[in-house]
């Protein structure tokens, strides 16, 4: 197994490496697309970090329909957990298409880097039309540990989405299309040699689960499509309602 490491500030989207960490069999079910995971370790080669089990692990929760949201909003936590050199651990909300070529995907979140140098930061990045994946840092202000913020990343006009952190937008993108396929959230932890098993997540909530349709109406989850959690790998999900749960662990 070769390995490539990329800066923190130049990593993949949490959601790209779980999607390509894994297969998916689709099935329809209610007109609902429903991700079942199958794993299918991908070529360490098709990205610049290793496609190892220890290299990301995850604890999402996720709904599916095929251009069928037109927002994602969600409430997180703030939390600061312990993470080693090479590593970092975040609470997300992602919004995106289909697994395609180019990806289209958005994401706004949380992110804590190795301390004691860098407490959790809030972040946004997207994969532009051309497939080149940009990340940046808010540099205005930062969250609070133990406090929750609001995220929301929503269409505005053609195919430009707003990323929003507590009701003011960070960023506007392009991501090339005007319905997503997908709304995600939950919390992503990566583990580099040499030492892999020292990263923490959470705890944080996750809550107010809700999509924005496309007729423009905001509405709760309900029950989510699917979620993904490393359990082997020391973390977990308490489910506190279909609209919000808790996530934990060091691995």
């Amino acid at each position: 197994m070769s390995w490539k490491l990329l800066c923190a500030d130049k990593d993949l989207s949490m959601f790209t490496h779980l999607l390509r960490r894994f297969s998916y069999e689709r099935y329809i079910i209610s007109g609902l697309t429903l991700a079942l995971v199958a794993i299918a370790l991908g070529s360490p080669g098709d990205t610049a970090l290793a496609h190892d089990t220890a290299s990301r692990q995850y604890s999402t929760a996720w709904i599916s329909s095929t251009n069928a949201y037109k927002g994602g909003l969600t409430n997180i936590k703030t939390a600061d957990p312990p993470v080693d050199f090479g590593g970092f651990s975040a609470e997300v909300l992602w919004v995106g298409d289909e697994i395609t070529t180019p990806r289209r995907l958005a994401e706004v979140g949380w992110r804590t880097r190795p301390s004691p140098n860098d407490a959790p930061k809030w972040y946004w990045g997207y994969y532009d039309k051309f497939t080149t994946w940009d990340m940046d840092w808010v540099t205005s202000s930062s969250p609070t540990v133990g406090t929750t913020y609001l995220y929301d990343i929503v269409h505005d006009t053609g195919t430009d989405w707003d990323l929003n952190i507590n009701g003011s937008t960070v960023q506007t993108v392009d991501l090339d299309m005007s319905a997503a396929d997908y709304v995600v959230a939950g919390g992503e932890v990566t583990s580099f040699l040499p030492d892999p098993d020292n990263n923490a997540m959470g705890p944080s909530t996750v809550s107010t689960l809700m999509y924005k349709n496309t007729s423009g109406t905001w509405t709760f989850w309900g029950t989510w499509t699917d979620d993904h959690v490393d359990t082997g790998r020391g973390y977990s999900m308490t489910v506190v309602s279909t609209t919000k749960f808790d996530n934990a662990g060091n691995n």
